[in-house]
């Protein structure tokens, strides 16, 4: 199956990858004024959605270097865990999560496969691949798993940010370059583009903020694309959620809808791709929704995700060569800054059963995290770092040697130290924040299963069709977060 960074090759050679923040880490509640509304503008309700979403949302910080990841290839590839079956179902996140205490899994360790090699990548049979001149085992922990899909700053051997952090960067990508460089006479009062057909002309001089690393408050375009240019045409959209419609002249089309109320401090942005022109039948799906932009401590931000794949008759189908080629993320965030709570939602899966049909897949990885901003923003900032993560994990499909893995069914829950992945609290999720049992009756895991059915018949006819001005996030805050499906 191909990367998902792959099929918006075009886009990531525009725009660059791994966006991180724009903006400042510190967190709004750390202001020692009093709260008091201002004006916003686009570049700071793009800077404001970029800090939230990349040092509020619960996250890892990692103090060594973890092996990349390719979070999209490991759900083909689940027969590289080993565990005896025996161990499943009698043994807490304790017994799963490090086993060798920072080394590579062992014969009979709970273990996922390093995919950071890519190509060129040789292995030997005592879990030692390499390149020639690098080494990684190429099979690793479950702790290095979590500290890769929980880092926002983490890249695979390609360069590209693929996990639920690598999502939000790259809808991001367009807006923080939008914000730099759309030229003033092309600014409505809204402070959007104005409707018609509009260029982002990136500046010559690639000393230009444009070009800045992320940490430097830039978006991180390399310096390759200096004088070239980026079209856009825009709509007048007319609905409660959204007032501007842009679609941007790239292989795979992709609408964006935005709405920026400045008094109010209030920013909604969407965006769907449709991957059928890189041959994919796909579609994915961005929203976020941040009201309290410009008043310290009071910001609330909703972020959803989701990818999906359908079976066709087609040469796009994502089923193909008795597998499938596209992979089933549902992502959620809900943070708000004045309750000091944030929560994550995260799957993984093939977008159906094993023979290609629209059943449930018997493979997965589901987690939730929840934390607190001000203590994950303080851990982000650097110095010292307290801060605990509630982690939720559950996982179905994986087999060893002798037979699946039984651990569909299973839950491990723990405190996670933020700063070193150390566990503080096994079995438990009473951490800086309860947490959210991922396999609650009628919570996480129900609900993304829910939201599968809904689109995996032809995702096309449903989650492309359906997404207009007036498509609404589903959920509220963070309780609904987990119980409530998609239907749009």
């Amino acid at each position: 199956m191909q990367e998902q960074t792959m099929r918006n090759a075009l886009l990531l050679s525009i725009i660059g990858l791994a966006m991180t923040g724009c903006g400042s880490g510190n967190s709004p509640s750390d202001s020692t004024s009093s709260p008091s509304t201002q004006s916003v503008t686009l570049p700071q309700a793009v800077a404001a959605m970029q800090k939230n979403l990349n040092t509020q949302t619960p996250h890892i910080v990692n103090s060594s270097t973890v092996t990349a990841f390719n979070w999209r290839k490991s759900m083909h590839n689940l027969r590289s865990i080993f565990m005896s079956d025996a161990m499943a179902a009698d043994f807490g996140l304790s017994t799963i999560w490090d086993p060798e205490s920072g080394s590579a899994p062992t014969g009979n360790d709970f273990g996922l496969m390093n995919l950071y090699m890519g190509g060129g990548f040789t292995c030997d049979g005592s879990n030692n691949c390499t390149n020639g001149t690098v080494t990684v085992p190429g099979v690793e922990s479950l702790t290095n798993y979590m500290g890769q899909a929980l880092d926002p700053n983490f890249e695979n051997s390609n360069g590209a940010s693929i996990t639920i952090f690598g999502r939000m960067k790259n809808a991001q990508m367009v807006l923080c370059i939008m914000g730099q460089i759309l030229p003033a006479a092309s600014t409505d009062t809204d402070g959007l583009p104005v409707v018609g057909a509009v260029t982002l002309s990136f500046p010559a001089d690639t000393s230009g903020t444009v070009y800045q690393a992320p940490s430097s408050g830039g978006c991180g375009v390399p310096s390759s694309m200096a004088g070239t240019s980026l079209s856009l045409t825009v709509l007048a959209a007319s609905s409660a959620n959204y007032t501007k419609q842009i679609t941007t002249s790239l292989q795979n089309p992709i609408v964006m809808w935005l709405k920026l109320d400045a008094a109010a401090g209030v920013f909604n942005f969407m965006s769907l791709e449709d991957q059928r022109p890189s041959g994919r039948y796909d579609i994915d799906r961005t929203i976020v929704n941040i009201t309290g932009i410009g008043t310290p401590g009071s910001e609330t931000v909703r972020y959803e995700y989701v990818d999906i794949g359908s079976a066709t008759s087609g040469p796009t189908s994502c089923y193909a060569n008795g597998g499938w080629e596209c992979d089933y993320e549902f992502h959620r965030v809900f943070i708000d800054a004045a309750a000091n709570t944030a929560y994550l939602l995260s799957n993984d899966s093939p977008p159906g059963d094993p023979s290609g049909g629209t059943g449930a897949s018997n493979q997965y990885l589901q987690f939730t995290a929840t934390g607190e901003p001000s203590n994950l923003s303080s851990c982000s900032a650097g110095g010292t770092c307290s801060a605990t993560l509630a982690l939720s994990f559950t996982a179905g499909g994986q087999a060893d040697e002798s037979g699946v893995y039984p651990s569909a069914g299973n839950e491990y829950d723990g405190c996670v130290n933020v700063a070193t992945r150390a566990l503080s609290n096994d079995g438990s999720l009473d951490c800086d924040l309860t947490g959210v049992s991922v396999l609650a009756p009628g919570g996480a895991s129900a609900m993304i299963e829910l939201t599968r059915e809904v689109y995996v018949g032809d995702v096309v006819a449903t989650l492309f069709a359906n997404t207009t001005a007036s498509t609404t996030l589903a959920f509220t805050n963070g309780t609904d977060m987990y119980t409530a499906p998609n239907t749009q």
